[in-house]
């Protein structure tokens, strides 16, 4: 990547940066971006539609087994993850109790016919 002047401390760092996304510890500013925008869909009036569309795309690819733990999984790190940024969390348009509780209704109704 040298090429595109980016030296080996740049790219290990970018490297940190996404591998740590998921994390609610973050020190940086590039960090807690990050992170919100890949809990992005857990403030969306489209949620169910993500959901759903996400659990597709892993079944399909064979990243999911069982999906009572694949849906149980979703719901516990929507309840544990927080929005780091103001942004974030005036950009939030639905409730994270109300998204809970639309994923259960979705959850069970998907695994009734799964």
């Amino acid at each position: 990547m040298s090429f595109y002047g980016f030296g080996p401390h740049t790219l290990e760092a970018v490297r940190e940066l996404i591998a740590s996304a998921s994390s609610p510890e973050q020190t940086g500013m590039a960090g807690r971006v990050l992170h919100d925008a890949v809990y992005d869909f857990t403030g969306r009036v489209d949620f169910i539609s993500m959901v759903d569309k996400l659990y597709r795309e892993e079944k399909a690819y064979g990243k999911t087994g069982d999906p009572q733990v694949w849906f149980s999984e979703l719901a516990s790190r929507i309840g544990e993850n927080r929005f780091l940024t103001e942004t974030a969390r005036r950009l939030r348009a639905v409730a994270e109790d109300e998204q809970l509780r639309a994923l259960r209704e979705f959850a069970g109704g998907r695994l009734d016919n799964a």
